[in-house]
């Protein structure tokens, strides 16, 4: 079965050396960590379906009855957006905040929009093998998502430092 979804938890310990802030704010911290990796695999998703390379190439069925469909609505049959005809996989991602975890990735089930019959989860177990969706953060992200909770933190200490002064 597909990664359908990544525990932010898991990783994100291995990245930032846990203080008694982190620990107490931890859902804060991984609200800011979630936020930036879902960010991340949108633009991922969409340049990777794009065709900038990394997926294998759409089967030329695919294409032909995705243009089709496409021009019978009158859109233009672009081939870069054939895996994003109606925006369901790209839009399904969310964030959901647990009390001790965070989930990043399809983490609510539904019918897809244009697949009759079909579920997201199972569209996306379908493409996973060849064209995976959620995958770990590349070094870019973890470094930006360890910026943004250090920014965070500083908000924080900044703020605690003007209740002192008061």
């Amino acid at each position: 079965m597909a990664k359908l979804r990544i525990n932010l938890n898991v990783w994100l310990n291995e990245v930032l050396n846990f203080t008694k802030y982190t620990k107490e704010n931890q859902a804060k911290i991984l609200r800011i960590a979630a936020t930036r990796y879902l960010r991340y695999l949108k633009n991922r998703y969409a340049s990777l379906s794009a065709g900038s390379g990394g997926w294998p190439d759409i089967k030329h069925s695919t294409i032909t009855r995705k243009q089709k469909r496409m021009s019978e609505r009158g859109w233009v049959g672009n081939a870069a957006w054939i895996l994003r005809e109606s925006q369901t996989l790209i839009n399904s991602m969310s964030i959901r905040h647990g009390p001790k975890r965070t989930e990043v990735g399809y983490i609510v089930d539904k019918m897809h929009a244009r697949d009759e019959g079909y579920t997201v989860f199972e569209i996306v177990e379908h493409h996973a093998p060849l064209r995976p969706i959620i995958v770990r953060p590349d070094g870019k992200t973890l470094r930006n998502m360890v910026r943004d909770i250090k920014k965070e933190l500083e908000r924080e200490i900044r703020k605690g430092r003007r209740k002192r002064k008061k």
